[in-house]
């Protein structure tokens, strides 16, 4: 069954201009450190930091259905498994929302101007 569903795309400029007005603020107020060591490696890291903000986007529209309360973004974590796949992690506030057998999905993509993420909630 399906609980919860959200989308979001974003401009990969706006993060960059971000990342390049505000620096390490900026990316430490949304991204955890194991987000900045995957992100910071690569040869583009707003490419890879767009992505998982939409990700990150996505999942609060998710949780709306299941959670009202405050939150800030690093407690939505978005990491790769060992085969790529992006998988999510609440933390924090967030870490006791989902009950019983519901998992969140989700699936990010870029191109090079926009990254998009999408997120779904289900249970058993």
């Amino acid at each position: 069954m399906i609980i919860g569903v959200g989308t979001d795309v974003i401009e990969i400029s706006r993060i960059r201009d971000s990342i390049e007005k505000f620096g390490d603020r900026f990316i430490s107020k949304i991204f955890t450190e194991a987000e900045i060591a995957y992100c910071s490696s690569k040869a583009d890291p707003a490419l890879h930091y767009s992505g998982r903000f939409a990700v990150k986007e996505a999942v609060v529209k998710a949780l709306s259905h299941v959670y009202k309360g405050a939150f800030i973004f690093p407690e939505i974590e978005v990491l790769n498994e060992s085969d790529g796949i992006p998988k999510v992690f609440l933390k924090g506030r967030l870490e006791g929302v989902l009950t019983g057998k519901m998992v969140i999905h989700v699936s990010l993509s870029h191109s090079l101007t926009v990254a998009s993420g999408i997120a779904v909630i289900s249970s058993d």
